[in-house]
């Protein structure tokens, strides 16, 4: 993945000593741990409901790049009202109705959070170009170390149908694979315990060893 998110972690890992480190990452969050995981960056690997679900420019790939686009007006809008648009309940559900599958287990806190990452994105047009433009996650087969695929039973925004099976098929042999019961995209904003508790099985099961260049759990 030729693109800045992979670098910047990279560098901040280089940074604070961790040549490895235990990876999770959430949709895009997912696409980047899986590129640190084919560097040799991971010791273990949790990937949840990981965006980059494809090889090259697709009909898949187009229909996320528009549904990210279609958010874009609001996110420049919310940026330039502020508070007055973002704690708006009404505006907030529509936001959080394709990430989650129940919207009122979302809290406010967690809402205002979503609410202001969105509209403070600098990153956010030039990151959906460089997804077209490269194509999605590659060598999958290459990564060499614990993974645990966690879909979401109740994936709207990237349903697994549609973008999920291309992980089931393509990661190695030995990938655990495990489905999310009730949630959706975006699982942690409206059942953080079912997620900490997901992590925290796996990262004990797969503990690692240390490395010359020191590790941590991330």
């Amino acid at each position: 993945m030729p693109s800045s998110p992979v670098h910047a972690v990279e560098r901040a890992m280089d940074e604070a000593g961790f040549a490895t480190a235990h990876l999770v990452g959430n949709s895009l969050g997912g696409w980047v741990a899986l590129e640190l995981a084919r560097r040799g960056r991971a010791r273990s690997l949790l990937a949840l409901a990981p965006a980059g679900g494809w090889r090259h420019i697709s009909v898949a790939s187009i229909a996320i790049g528009l549904r990210f686009l279609a958010y874009f007006p609001f996110a420049v809008a919310g940026n330039l009202l502020g508070e007055r648009v973002l704690g708006v309940r009404p505006i907030q559900r529509q936001v959080l109705r394709r990430l989650v599958h129940d919207v009122d287990a979302v809290p406010p806190a967690g809402a205002m959070d979503l609410m202001h990452a969105t509209t403070h994105c600098a990153a956010y047009l030039r990151v959906l170009l460089m997804g077209l433009r490269y194509g999605g996650v590659k060598n999958l087969a290459g990564i060499r170390v614990p993974i645990m695929l966690a879909l979401c039973e109740r994936d709207v925004f990237l349903p697994i149908a549609r973008y999920g099976v291309f992980y089931q098929r393509g990661l190695p042999a030995g990938t655990e694979q495990r489905m999310l019961p009730g949630v959706g995209h975006v699982p942690a904003l409206e059942n953080p315990e079912l997620v900490a508790a997901t992590i925290a099985e796996f990262v004990a099961r797969h503990p690692g060893g240390s490395s010359p260049g020191g590790d941590c759990p991330a």
